[in-house]
């Protein structure tokens, strides 16, 4: 199974993101404490952390300290302001059952032009939160820092855990949502 997790602070952009969640996965949002009256989503869980701040990092922990993964499930994770690429779903099923930690890929800007190139060896400013997921066996305990690097620093933490595979594809985007 692939979750997804979206820690939201923009609860208007949710029906948009939804429309890209691909039907067989499974979609986790997590509530920032500035949201007053979160939305029911149909077809996701929704969660409050009632925390805030740190760029969604504390609602990215609370999703992984909560919510049971079983140890062969992968992990992506989608900001609030951000869609999944439609190419996406159709280009990871190959590698699901592969015993390795992170699975990446590129990301393009909302314009199509090319962000981030994929990477083998994530590292911070060279790797986006949209850009990669993670198998929960290798990863159970490692969380998302506090700080704006985030991102990068959790990738760069999974990485260490064993293979990572970088598929040579553009299959993210970056801040889709105006």
């Amino acid at each position: 199974m692939i979750h997804i997790i979206t820690p939201c602070h923009r609860p208007d952009n949710l029906n948009e993101i939804k429309k890209s969640i691909p039907k067989e996965c499974n979609w986790i949002i997590v509530f920032d404490a500035v949201v007053d009256a979160p939305p029911k989503i149909d077809g996701a869980i929704c969660l409050e952390s009632g925390k805030t701040g740190d760029f969604g990092a504390h609602n990215r922990n609370f999703a992984l300290d909560t919510y049971q993964f079983a140890p062969d499930d992968w992990i992506a994770f989608l900001d609030s302001d951000n869609i999944m690429h439609p190419e996406w779903i159709e280009a990871v099923k190959p590698h699901l059952d592969k015993d390795i930690v992170m699975l990446t890929w590129g990301q393009l800007n909302k314009d199509e032009s090319v962000r981030l190139v994929p990477v083998d060896v994530p590292k911070v400013c060279e790797i986006d939160s949209a850009s990669f997921m993670v198998k929960w066996k290798h990863v159970r305990d490692i969380r998302w820092s506090r700080n704006y690097t985030h991102d990068g620093e959790y990738a760069e933490d999974c990485a260490t855990r064993g293979r990572v595979l970088a598929l040579n594809k553009y299959i993210a985007y970056y801040n889709y949502i105006d």
